[in-house]
Parts: C-alpha cells; structure tokens; sequence
C-alpha cells in the first residue's frame, strides 16, 4: 500500500513539473516579450553643462562609472510616422530600441518620460509592424531620421545615473536620469532628480541631442514633432 502511495505522489509530482514547465515557456524557442507593465520607463531631464560640471558631480559624492563611444541612427517611416506619434526607434551600437511614451503619465514636465523597449518582437507589436533588423536593410518603408555619434561619461549617484554627452560637432548635453517600472513610480523620480539638479544648480534645457541633429541633417521632420514637443522647442 505505501508503495502504491509513493508511486502515485511521483506522478502528482512529475504532472506538476510538467505544468509549470509549459506555462514558464521553458524549452520554447520564441522568447514572450514583455508586457507594457514590464517595460522600463525611463525619466530624465536633460541639463546645459558648466565647465565644472565634473567638479560639481564629485563634490555631491558622484562617481564616475565609464566612458563609451555611440552611434545613433534613428529610423521612421515616410511622413515622419513615428515622430509625429513620440515614437524614437533607433539602432544604438547596432542594437534596437523604441522609445514611446506611456499614456497614462503626464509628459509635460521638465522631464522626458518614456518606455523603452528593446525586444525586437514586443517593439513590432506596439508599432503593429515589421521592423527592419538593422539599419543595412531598411526597404523602401523606412528611411533615415538622425545619424551621429557621442562621446558619453556615465557618472552615478546611488539610483540616480547622470550621463555627460558631446557630439562630433562639440554640442554638449548632460542628462539626469532614472528608471523605474511603474507609472507610480515617476512623480518620486522627478522630485530626485530635480533635488538634485538643484544640488548641482544645473539649469534645465529642453532640447536633446536628437532635436539638435534634426535640426542639422533632416529639419522637415521638426514641423512633424507633437505640440508638447514643439511647446518644449520654443
């Protein structure tokens, strides 16, 4: 009879194993992307750099964390499709990545807040699209937006990152930012962030690097740019 038992709990066992299995996807060759609540929603806000801007940074008890090289080449569809929605797909360093913003945050701040995405699969569903798998097979339904490179220092200071950028062409930018992962999340990053912009009383700019280089390689695209993108143009 304890035999008999025993058997039976093995099989109870290895039923459940099997259930867990299929509904964690182990063993799939298709990874699930990721849901819109898993996404990360980066907050930002961008900063004009002082010359000492370095010495500031150590002074507040930052660190730096690295040096990097970028190429950044964004891509859209004829008519400016993405842009005129706030969508920002671009291959950095050759590896995708879309930016959209979440339509339950309220984007007119001094910050930038979008979703990024970079599973390949999860960005076609938002955009209900294919996307190109890199920037050498574009096809006639894809074009070009920007295309620059960038000298980045990523300094941090505990969960805040705080990036210092230039272009081939000496435009500056700094950027404070966070990540979180909820909506609910975000009015407690703009308050650390602006604390500490004010610690290092650096001044607030809306215009990025990618609005610097439309200006410069494709202006046609900045009359497609939403009214809060335009409003933070001005």
């Amino acid at each position: 009879t304890k035999l008999i038992l025993l058997d039976s709990l093995l099989q109870e066992l290895q039923i459940t194993m099997a259930n867990i299995t299929a509904l964690s996807g182990t063993g799939s060759s298709s990874p699930v992307p990721p849901t819109l609540s898993e996404a990360n929603i980066e907050v930002e806000s961008k900063f004009s750099l002082p010359a000492d801007c370095r010495e500031r940074l150590t002074e507040v008890g930052a660190k730096k964390v690295s040096e990097t090289s970028m190429h950044d080449v964004y891509i859209d569809q004829p008519g400016f499709m993405l842009v005129k929605k706030d969508h920002w797909l671009r291959y950095r360093n050759s590896s995708i990545e879309l930016k959209y913003p979440d339509p339950n945050i309220d984007h007119a701040t001094k910050s930038t807040i979008y979703r990024e995405e970079t599973c390949k699969q999860a960005i076609e569903e938002i955009l209900t699209c294919k996307v190109p798998s890199s920037v050498d097979c574009l096809g006639e339904n894809w074009i070009i937006l920007v295309d620059f490179k960038t000298k980045r220092e990523q300094w941090s200071l505990g969960k805040v990152g705080i990036v210092l950028d230039e272009l081939e062409d000496g435009y500056t930018l700094g950027e404070i930012e966070m990540v979180v992962h909820h909506p609910s999340q975000v009015s407690k990053a703009n308050e650390e962030i602006n604390q500490l912009a004010n610690k290092l009383g650096f001044t607030h700019q809306w215009k990025g690097k990618v609005n610097h280089c439309l200006r410069l390689q494709n202006p046609a695209a900045l009359s497609s740019l939403p009214d809060m993108q335009k409003q933070k143009e001005a």
